[in-house]
This record gives structure tokens, C-alpha cells and sequence, in this order.
């Protein structure tokens, strides 16, 4: 079952993804949020609200316990404190920074 095309409205990128791609981070911010070299970090920026999903990226996060990587959400909203204390009940404490 298909939509019709009609209902369909295309959101394109606010940003250049090229511009914003994977690299590394640099030493000073690699220190602050304690992340090992060669370590991972994913960025979440946007509004901490129900609708944006960072309770998922938790869940996911809280699945790669064993991997190295940090979880650094840059943003504010009324989610903000529920989803600290989320990130402390999965056990992620060191792992996500806001």
C-alpha cells in the first residue's frame, strides 16, 4: 500500500552533510569529554523533546556497552532531565555528555 504522490512533501537537509562529516576530534574537546584516541563519539544537536528520537539513540547506546564511544547531546528542552536520568539508569553515565 502505497502513499499518493500528491501527499508526499520532500524535506530536504538544512545543512551541507559533506561540510559536517565524519572526523576526528580535536585534542582539547577529546580531553573534556573524555574520550580515548580512537575512540567514537556520537552528536546529537538539536531540541531535547519526545519527538526527535535521543530516547532511541540511548537505547542503541546502551547496546554497545563493550565499544568504545561517547555520546555527546548538544541541545536544550524539557526532556533534558528525564533523559539524564535515563542515560544513569542504562548505565551510561560516562558515556553520554550534555
Amino acid at each position: 500500500m502505497g502513499v499518493p504522490e500528491e501527499r508526499l512533501h520532500v524535506v530536504p537537509w538544512g545543512i551541507n552533510l559533506e561540510e559536517y562529516g565524519i572526523g576526528p576530534i580535536d585534542e582539547p574537546h577529546r580531553e573534556e569529554l573524555k574520550v580515548e584516541n580512537g575512540g567514537k563519539a556520537i552528536l546529537y544537536i538539536g531540541q531535547l523533546i519526545p519527538r526527535k528520537g535521543v530516547q532511541d539513540l540511548l537505547e542503541a547506546a546502551s547496546m554497545l556497552r563493550d565499544k568504545e564511544f561517547m555520546v555527546i547531546l548538544a541541545g536544550q528542552g524539557p526532556w533534558r532531565r528525564y533523559l539524564e536520568r535515563r542515560a544513569m539508569e542504562m548505565g551510561l553515565r560516562d558515556r553520554v555528555h550534555f
